[in-house]
């Protein structure tokens, strides 16, 4: 008799992607998912900079996230912990950083 088969949890699933690997080296967090999407933050880090002079994220940090964030949307979406591939990701384009408009901060 196998054992039922245990829904993929977004929620629970970051505490592992984002304390190992790459994922966590960049300190990728878990903000919030729906049934088909999932929210991750990638917090302001000077060393990850591209550009020191413009303030613009070095690109390879924002493409793993939104590869991790896709692969966990997928996940959600199917239920299910499957292997995926990324073919093909890329950011054309950024804009420099704005610390005093982020999200997090209250005004």
């Amino acid at each position: 008799m196998s054992s039922p088969k245990v829904r993929f949890d977004p929620a629970e699933a970051s505490k592992f992607f984002t304390k190992h690997g790459h994922s966590g080296w960049l300190g990728l967090r878990y903000r919030d998912h729906g049934e088909n999407w999932v929210e991750l933050e990638l917090p302001w880090r000077e060393d990850l900079l591209g550009e020191e002079d413009r303030a613009v994220l070095a690109s390879g940090p924002i493409v793993s996230l939104m590869d991790m964030a896709s692969g966990m949307s997928i996940w959600t979406t199917k239920g299910d912990f499957t292997p995926i591939a990324t073919l093909d990701l890329r950011v054309d384009y950024q804009r420099p950083h704005e610390r005093a408009r982020r999200r997090d901060r209250p005004g």
